[in-house]
């Protein structure tokens, strides 16, 4: 499951639990605790390989000008040749006769000083400072979501784990910000990326070592096909529920590829159309107990949020079902998990239309062999339907019903 997840879109499977799962980089998903994950995973190394760089920085050539005694040139150039013609030591190519003394005369001539002001470490203090801005912002942004985190039996709580984490920012921010303030990126006059920067990065193993380090530290994505990093993943009820609205899309192109099933994010949800009628499979909709509503998704008790919503809307009527996915495979559980397949039934609305059936997604129907059967959906519109990865899964008859 949490394959087939990650390879469609692994924000369905990210999670905050313990376990983890190997993930890739460079896609479009952003989550701030895959972020959190990388620094605490690679800044440590990057501070460390900067030890390197501090004690053999690399240096660069910068030419400039100086004034200095005639007895003192050792070069000149067009512009010192000049200047020559202009100043008070043009008596030199003067006739003998007419020459002032020059023995007090500057000549502005080129030199050559080494500086560490150069490309390869302007590029790591942008670094630097990339990872200190990626720090802050996480200690920003992380406390909210520790607040809004609801409770939960099945969770592992967050605010429990929040303080050594947030101790892991505090300690890297300050870090940085000091080893910016040290020889010899303290003597940078800029901080840049620029492709001198980079080749000579790549070029000077301490440098390159260093840099590895920061670019995995601050990279983004997740995409699985190069799994060299760790993220945390959603509790497994949760990893089930979004398998089950994954395939369901799937199974739903496949068996009706006249409708032009389309898979869209934000809110995720699988889109369909055929002539006039449009088909929408919904993951976790909100049916809210507003009055205003009542035109579209409601609840007549209080808000309700089912896991899986199909809805079919055509020039005459709007039909719906609802699928409650429960990872659960035992007779006892399956039997008290029933209590919300009733009370989807009889509580959620579209318009003034109540649902045609309300079915519970669970891996195995062994245990509860009458709640599948047709006749009992049928007659009593609540029932199980077997969803599992190693079967091969017939879409619940409901649906050809909604799509004929």
């Amino acid at each position: 499951m949490v394959r087939e997840l990650l390879s469609a879109d692994a924000s369905l499977v990210l999670g905050t639990e313990p376990a983890t799962t190997p993930i890739g980089h460079l896609d479009r998903t952003q989550d701030p605790w895959v972020a959190f994950a990388r620094l605490r995973r690679y800044a440590d190394d990057f501070v460390r390989a900067t030890d390197a760089i501090r004690g053999r920085p690399r240096r660069m050539l910068r030419v400039r000008r100086e004034s200095v005694s005639l007895n003192r040139v050792r070069r000149i150039d067009r512009y010192t040749a000049a200047s020559l013609l202009k100043g008070p030591a043009a008596s030199l190519v003067a006739p003998v006769e007419t020459r002032a003394s020059v023995r007090d005369a500057q000549v502005n001539v080129p030199s050559m000083e080494e500086s560490v002001d150069s490309a390869a470490n302007r590029a790591m203090l942008a670094m630097m400072r990339a990872m200190a801005g990626r720090s802050r912002e996480l200690l920003r942004c992380l406390p909210s979501e520790i607040a809004n985190e609801p409770e939960s039996e099945t969770r592992t709580p967050l605010a429990v784990r929040w303080p050594r984490r947030r101790q892991f920012l505090d300690s890297l921010s300050a870090r940085l910000d000091r080893l910016c303030r040290r020889p010899p990126f303290d003597r940078v006059t800029r901080a840049e990326i620029t492709a001198a920067g980079l080749t000579s990065i790549a070029s000077d193993p301490a440098y390159s070592r260093a840099w590895n380090r920061g670019w995995r530290a601050l990279r983004h994505g997740t995409d699985a096909a190069d799994a060299s990093d760790n993220a945390w993943l959603s509790p497994s009820w949760q990893v089930y529920e979004r398998w089950c609205f994954l395939r369901m899309g799937k199974q739903l192109r496949d068996t009706y590829p006249t409708w032009n099933w389309e898979l869209r994010r934000e809110p995720h949800r699988w889109v369909g159309a055929s002539g006039d009628r449009r088909a929408e499979l919904l993951l976790q909709p909100r049916f809210r107990n507003s009055k205003a509503e009542k035109a579209g998704a409601w609840s007549i008790s209080k808000e309700r949020e089912p896991d899986i919503v199909l809805i079919v809307r055509g020039e005459a009527k709007t039909r719906f079902c609802v699928f409650d996915a429960k990872y659960r495979a035992s007779r006892e559980a399956v039997l008290d998990a029933m209590e919300s397949a009733h009370i989807y039934h009889d509580a959620l609305r579209v318009g003034a239309r109540a649902p045609e059936v309300a079915v519970l997604l669970v891996p195995t129907v062994e245990d509860v062999p009458w709640l599948a059967e047709s006749p009992f959906v049928d007659i009593h519109r609540v029932g199980v339907h077997a969803w599992a990865p190693q079967d091969a899964q017939a879409l619940p008859l409901v649906i050809g019903e909604l799509l004929k």
